[in-house]
């Protein structure tokens, strides 16, 4: 039965019959009090001769009125809850059919995408879904309808071109068997070919399910690979079964569905899962919903999943285990982490990642040792105590063996060792006390001192402050404002980077170093005060060369003075 629509006639309607039946209620109650009483009051009125005042009528009908004002409440209340039943059931049927609007819209949206993409039967799903919502007023219907009589057309279409290419394809592959056979006998090749020729024709036969050609090649290609079976026996050993007799479309589907799955199962038994998959993906052709083959392809993935993360930690590990007996101890450790990520919770990695990381630290703790000795060092060498420097040297090398600078610098001691015992042997020898210095010998002697105790200087010589003529500028110790570098320290920063042999050697540490910066913020001169050695001090000194600086001042004028920097070389870890 159709439902009625709620509409304003419909409303008017509903509240006259509800006023109709009021009035026919009251009626009624009227009569069922009695016909006398009204008689009665005309009689009286007709006796009186005279008509009664309004007000006095007024007052007689006021239970009548009072009754009809009630009747007519009632009506009023009624008109209202059914204005009311409209306005939800009214609301609830317009936001029903906006749904519906925009649900018609989206699928016809959906199957037009999916038409101009080729992807037809995916398109007419969405064309039948849109159809299925029986809109009053759906619109592009005629189109829509179009479209699925183009869209059957083609699938015709593909159906007989899917039908003669199978069944050209069968009648190739019998030929070729035929050709290859021997003597009323088929070889192993041949038979192959015949099992190839009759799924080609299964396929056909699946496109024209009536096709009497189709199901009598098929029932052909059986009859002959049953003939070349050798008997019972041998269809038994090799796992067939007997198929004489007539055949059905479902039957072939069925047959060549448990051979596929059967070739499956023996291939997934001896972990060939890549032809495993291949044949339980064919047996599918045959019985698409088929939950024990799909849970085997489940399995299959899974276990291909596997098997590539396991080559994925065998690939790491090899290259972590080469770093690591390179002393690369950082890139190690990055494909030990990846290692453990393709294998969760693995004891060997997760125990060389250990030693990795006990190992950093020793580094860590020798650097900062050697750095300790190898200040200690610079200091007394400076202060012309070469024996204390020679011996922190050598400290120095205990904790960092290899160390070019270390090494040096105990040579340098020990010349200079070596060249002040000579020269006091001499004065013993030649019992000569030495002469005492005036002050300005001193001076010279003092600054011999500091040239032979000062590092390697890397400026050019034409730069350095020994090589300053007397009327070269003198240099400003304590300027009002020391030279700055142009662009803040930042600038600096961002031109240094860490040598590659000194983070493969676990090489951390300061590099202090000191420019002269001269009046006309030109770079003079750089000194190393202290390195790490390794690429590092070499690094931070090309920085330096390549930062722009501005004067220091004194009293508002540039003049020329020094400037300390320095650099951090650290690890991250």
């Amino acid at each position: 039965m159709e439902k009625e629509a709620w509409g304003p006639a419909s409303i008017a309607a509903a509240a006259a019959e509800a006023a109709r039946k009021e009035k026919e209620k009251a009626r009624n109650r009227r009569q069922a009090r009695g016909d006398d009483a009204p008689r009665r009051r005309g009689e009286r009125s007709g006796e009186e001769g005279e008509e009664k005042p309004k007000a006095e009528r007024g007052r007689r009908m006021l239970p009548v009125s009072g009754r009809v004002a009630m009747g007519g409440g009632a009506v009023v209340l009624m008109i209202g809850a059914l204005l009311l039943m409209s306005g939800l059931l009214g609301g609830s049927e317009s936001s029903a059919e906006s749904s519906a609007d925009a649900q018609y819209e989206r699928l016809v949206a959906a199957g037009d995408s999916l038409f101009k993409a080729s992807s037809y039967e995916a398109a007419a799903k969405r064309y039948r879904e849109a159809e299925n919502l029986d809109l009053e007023h759906a619109p592009d219907a005629e189109r829509i309808s179009e479209r699925l009589v183009m869209i059957d057309r083609l699938r015709e279409a593909v159906s007989a071109e899917n039908y003669r290419r199978a069944l050209s394809r069968g009648d190739s592959l019998t030929a070729q068997a035929e050709r290859m056979a021997g003597d009323d006998e088929f070889g192993a090749q041949a038979r192959l070919l015949l099992e190839q020729a009759r799924e080609a024709y299964v396929t056909a036969l699946s496109s024209r399910p009536d096709d009497s050609t189709a199901l009598e090649r098929v029932q052909r290609v059986r009859t002959t690979l049953n003939a070349g079976r050798g008997g019972e026996e041998d269809a038994q050993e090799n796992g067939e079964e007997d198929e004489d007799g007539e055949t059905t479309l479902e039957e072939e589907r069925r047959r060549l569905f448990e051979r596929y799955r059967d070739r499956g199962d023996e291939a997934f038994a001896n972990e060939n899962y890549g032809e495993a998959r291949s044949r339980f993906n064919s047996a599918l052709e045959y019985r698409p919903d088929n939950a024990y083959v799909r849970n085997k392809l489940e399995e299959i993935e899974t276990r291909l999943s596997e098997a590539q993360q396991q080559e994925q930690y065998r690939r790491y590990r090899r290259r972590a285990d080469s770093l690591f007996e390179a002393g690369r101890l950082e890139a190690a450790q990055n494909q030990y982490q990846l290692a453990l990520d393709a294998t969760p919770n693995d004891p060997a990695v997760q125990a060389r990642l250990d030693t990795i990381a006990e190992r950093r630290a020793q580094r860590r703790r020798r650097q900062e040792q050697y750095q300790i000795h190898r200040s200690r060092g610079d200091l007394r060498f400076g202060e012309g105590d070469f024996r204390q420097a020679a011996a922190s040297y050598r400290k120095a090398l205990e904790q960092r063996p290899d160390d070019d600078y270390a090494q040096r610098r105990v040579e340098e001691a020990q010349q200079r060792l070596a060249a002040a015992e000579a020269e006091q042997q001499q004065q013993q020898a030649a019992g000569e006390q030495p002469p005492q210095q005036t002050a300005p010998q001193q001076t010279a002697a003092q600054q011999q001192d500091d040239d032979a105790a000062r590092p390697q200087q890397t400026a050019p010589r034409g730069e350095s402050e020994e090589d300053a003529g007397e009327s070269e500028p003198r240099i400003h110790k304590n300027p009002d404002q020391k030279p700055k570098i142009v662009g803040g320290k930042s600038a600096f920063y961002e031109k240094v980077s860490y040598p590659e042999r000194a983070r493969e050697q676990g090489v951390e540490g300061r590099v202090y170093l000191r420019v002269t910066v001269g009046a006309d913020g030109s770079l003079q001169n750089i000194e190393t005060l202290m390195g790490i050695g390794h690429g590092a001090d070499e690094e931070a000194i090309n920085a330096a060369r390549n930062t722009t600086f501005e004067p220091a001042t004194v009293e508002g004028e540039p003049v020329r003075a020094y400037r300390t920097l320095m650099v951090q070389y650290e690890i991250d870890t």
